[in-house]
């Protein structure tokens, strides 16, 4: 008899070791989830920017693109100028180098390569035959360049992701403006 209380008491001990040992889990996760920390930390999150260079020569135009922001983007140029202006082939860049694409549909030429911080591409020359002004008449021929960010982009032949420009992206930014004769201060969202 004395060894079947014994058996019961070691049942109920073990029983009660295992029930204490769930547990303590579940009380350990508990604490290490849950913490308070103190401070801050200033962070500063930079933007990407560019400058377009452009110099006038004799029937043309010769455009670079500088990064001047802090990351990587991908630039594109548009040109507008009257028909008949242009040259037949208008575009071309110095000693056979080719990092410019032909214009797409939409008459944008691409620059190959991703653009890093401080880096500029390299020339494109744009080619045309002004008219001889008449009655005071002057002609322009307008450079339009866009700039995106670098996106991960899923290439739809190969099902893999690659580096690429999201020409569809439009930047924003919160911007807190004072309110009109009150010290409260209000946000406002706009495209830059």
């Amino acid at each position: 008899m004395k060894n079947g209380r014994i058996g019961r008491l070691a049942l109920l001990g073990i029983a009660a070791a295992l029930t204490a040992s769930l547990t303590v889990g579940s009380a350990l996760a508990y604490f290490t989830a849950y913490c308070t920390a103190g401070g801050s930390k200033e962070m500063e999150l930079g933007f990407t920017t560019t400058e377009i260079d452009e110099d006038i020569v004799v029937n043309g135009k010769h455009v670079r693109i500088t990064n001047t922001g802090d990351y990587n983007c991908y630039v594109r140029v548009k040109v507008f100028a009257p028909a008949g202006i242009l040259d037949q082939n208008p575009y071309s860049e110095p000693e056979g180098q080719n990092n410019w694409t032909d214009p797409d549909d939409e008459g944008y030429l691409e620059y190959i390569d991703m653009l890093e911080p401080g880096k500029t591409t390299t020339d494109l020359y744009i080619s045309y035959e002004l008219p001889k002004a008449e009655n005071g008449e002057q002609v322009n021929v307008v450079v339009v360049y866009e700039y995106s960010p670098v996106f991960w982009i899923l290439n739809e032949e190969t099902g893999e992701y690659e580096y690429g420009p999201d020409w569809d992206y439009q930047v924003t930014e919160t911007v807190t403006v004072p309110a009109d004769n009150t010290d409260d201060s209000t946000e406002q969202e706009g495209n830059e």
